[in-house]
């Protein structure tokens, strides 16, 4: 720190009659920091001998000089951002360490920061990851069928809730036109306890707001379910008040989570949730909401 603010102060301002100041005496014990003073004596009897440095000649040179400082203090600016964001940087920040701690607890790294098979899981999923992988895990899905799973999972990529107030989205009750009420209930009592189980690890260990998954919202679940089921597009619109857009851009992501479930099942060697993803993505691909002419989806 000293060495640097020797520098500053003797080295960089521009007026030059610095240069012919002494050098103070330093009682500092910081490490280098008499080599660096002595590195910096060298540059500043450079500077003052003409022949050496015969810039100095020119009648810009202070604003030359004023202008290589600024254009120093720029690049220690944008050296200084840099490392604020890099992997090294991040390494030290509390969140992070915060974060670490979440999925230790929830085993996605073991106690040396090593990624675990569940850690490998997680890296196939895109959406809602330390939610959806718990599912997985916890066998929510190997048993249901696939309008149940399409039920299940379509909280995770719908932007509809169930109830105005979004405070009590977890908690509500869904009413339902045609599907079973007790069925839709149960599958999102599933997601919601889950939900509830890593959000209250996350407040536990701190971590922020920011760096939590987007909140399920349930308020598509029986249009999804009809719609896995057979249901027309122009009939499930009457399931819910939500737009037509929405209902389309749900269940289009919906089959991204399903790809992604696949391939985790794959990871673990579950050929039955291999297929159950396969399933249950046949059974929502169809009509309007995949229809080339209208809808651009990616290729299988």
């Amino acid at each position: 720190m000293q060495s640097t603010l020797y520098y500053k102060k003797y080295c960089l301002p521009c007026n030059t009659s610095y240069l012919k100041q002494q050098l103070p005496k330093t009682a500092s014990r910081e490490l280098g920091i008499h080599e660096q003073v002595a590195d910096f004596v060298k540059l500043r009897n450079k500077l003052l001998d003409d022949n050496e440095f015969s810039c100095r000649r020119c009648i810009e040179f202070s604003d030359h000089l004023r202008l290589t400082r600024h254009l120093q203090v720029l690049r220690q600016k944008r050296d200084e951002l840099s490392y604020q964001t890099s992997a090294q940087a991040l390494l030290l920040s509390e969140d992070y360490g915060n974060c670490l701690k979440v999925l230790r607890e929830l085993n996605f790294i073991d106690k040396d920061n090593l990624i675990t098979i569940k850690g490998r899981v997680a890296a196939q999923i895109n959406e809602d990851t330390l939610l959806l992988t718990e599912l997985i895990f916890e066998n929510k899905l190997q048993q249901r069928g696939c309008s149940e799973i399409a039920a299940m999972l379509c909280p995770l990529t719908a932007q509809h809730n169930a109830t105005k107030d979004k405070s009590n989205e977890r908690d509500c009750y869904i009413s339902t036109t045609v599907a079973n009420g007790d069925v839709i209930n149960t599958l999102k009592a599933e997601v919601a306890n889950m939900a509830n189980r890593i959000d209250s690890i996350e407040r536990r260990y701190g971590v922020s707001d920011a760096r939590r998954g987007q909140d399920p919202t349930f308020g598509l679940m029986e249009a999804v379910y009809q719609w896995a089921e057979g249901m027309s597009f122009e009939q499930i619109t009457h399931l819910t008040d939500a737009h037509e857009g929405i209902i389309v851009r749900c269940i289009q992501r919906l089959n991204e989570v399903l790809k992604d479930i696949r391939n985790a099942g794959r990871i673990i060697g579950d050929n039955t949730l291999v297929q159950k993803m396969i399933d249950t993505s046949a059974a929502i691909r169809r009509d309007i909401v995949f229809a080339a002419s209208l809808y651009t989806t990616e290729e299988e």
